[in-house]
């Protein structure tokens, strides 16, 4: 500097504190979000990701709202030009290519379908639209005549498929995707996410959630679980995830998402496969799996077997969790011993937890030798109880 200037030291004081705060300013980093929202098929959605892919949570979450957009075209059914609509338009008189889309819903479907002993089924529109969920009137009292009309059509064994290929085998089967839509949808954002290279994060898409990894090593992914009882704002507990293979997925059902309303009050939008009837014995379930289509098809399927037909079911899916809440009583919360590990009721919430049982699987019948009859008793292919086979969209 001059030699002059040094008679103004408040000159370099000035100099140097403007400095430091340039400095500091070119220094700072913004603050890393680890949480983006997401609109998927017009859900609420959301990505949770670890402090190590903040810094690119704005383009995972692009390559996710970027897949998920072409899903649109295959899954609207308020679309009429969706292949979803196509296909319920046209299979019944004609097999028809489907997309890969299509083809596993329809696999994955078929599996929970056996699994669940037909309490969860993909063929139940027309039940809907007998009920008025698709505009028409709302009957005064079940039209069981329709019902029994439907009945006698309806069922995924009414559904061909062979490779690319589907076809109905009558023209009043139509499938509705809206049971296991959103936990479809979050198994392919983790797949997508898997493909980015990313091994820690939480996708939440309407009710279903599944995760990558854990939030930390020390801490699982914590999901709030709100309480169905109420207006949905407050919290029934919360939910870890994460970690072990088969708790990497949570969804839940809940009889009243959908309704209309009749004469004797709200008809809810889950229906008994086997009657048609809709579902009065549950209000809620929510079910940890391996995936979220799983927990899906489960959590409905619990909805219409209520907690008197739960320890049979999950009988039939060993290494699912699960919560039931009647309708008759809501104050009951019914919890399988694995989810009591995983679930915590929130303070003040005034449930009364009670223990959901599983029915032991029966034992292997011995298997005759070839020319040997069948022990007396013995049903040919009831010998090994249906274990449900994982439901994993990347098949």
């Amino acid at each position: 500097l001059p030699r002059r200037s040094v008679k103004h030291p408040s000159i370099l004081l000035q100099l140097l504190s403007t400095a430091l705060m340039l400095g500091a300013a070119g220094c700072s980093r913004p603050v890393l979000r680890e949480s983006a929202p997401l609109e998927i098929l017009g859900r609420e959605a959301v990505l949770d990701v670890t402090a190590r892919d903040a810094p690119r949570i704005d383009s995972l979450a692009s390559v996710l709202q970027g897949e998920m957009a072409g899903l649109r075209k295959v899954l609207d059914a308020s679309n009429p030009d969706s292949e979803i609509r196509r296909v319920n338009r046209l299979a019944g008189s004609m097999s028809l290519p489907v997309s890969k889309t299509i083809s596993q819903i329809l696999i994955l479907s078929r599996r929970a379908n056996e699994a669940s002993e037909g309490a969860f089924d993909l063929t139940l529109e027309p039940y809907l639209q007998i009920w008025g969920f698709r505009g028409g009137p709302v009957p005064d009292s079940p039209p069981m005549e329709l019902l029994d009309a439907a009945r006698s059509v309806l069922g995924m064994k009414h559904i061909s498929q062979r490779v690319d290929m589907v076809g109905f085998d009558n023209e009043v089967v139509s499938i509705s995707v809206d049971p296991v839509i959103e936990g479809y949808l979050a198994d392919m954002c983790i797949l997508k996410l898997r493909g980015s290279l990313v091994n820690n994060a939480m996708v939440r898409i309407g009710r279903a959630v599944r995760v990558l990894g854990s939030k930390s090593e020390a801490e699982a992914w914590r999901v709030t679980v709100p309480d169905p009882r109420g207006d949905g704002t407050g919290a029934l507990g919360s939910l870890m995830l994460g970690g072990a293979k088969d708790r990497q997925a949570a969804n839940s059902c809940h009889a009243f998402d959908q309704y209309v309303e009749g004469l004797e009050g709200r008809i809810s939008w889950v229906m008994d496969p086997s009657t048609g009837l809709p579902a009065t014995k549950t209000l809620y379930a929510l079910v940890v799996a391996s995936t979220a289509f799983e927990a899906d098809a489960l959590s409905y399927a619990l909805v219409v077997r209520g907690v008197e037909g739960a320890p049979r079911l999950l009988a039939r899916f060993p290494k699912c969790e699960a919560l039931l809440i009647p309708a008759d009583d809501p104050a009951q919360v019914w919890l399988t011993s694995g989810m009591r590990d995983l679930f915590t009721a929130e303070a003040g919430a005034n449930l009364d937890l009670r223990d959901l049982m599983r029915e032991e699987p029966p034992a292997p019948q011995p298997q005759p030798a070839p020319g040997e009859t069948a022990p007396e008793g013995a049903v040919e292919g009831e010998a090994k109880p249906a274990e449900a086979k994982p439901v994993d969209a990347r098949e």
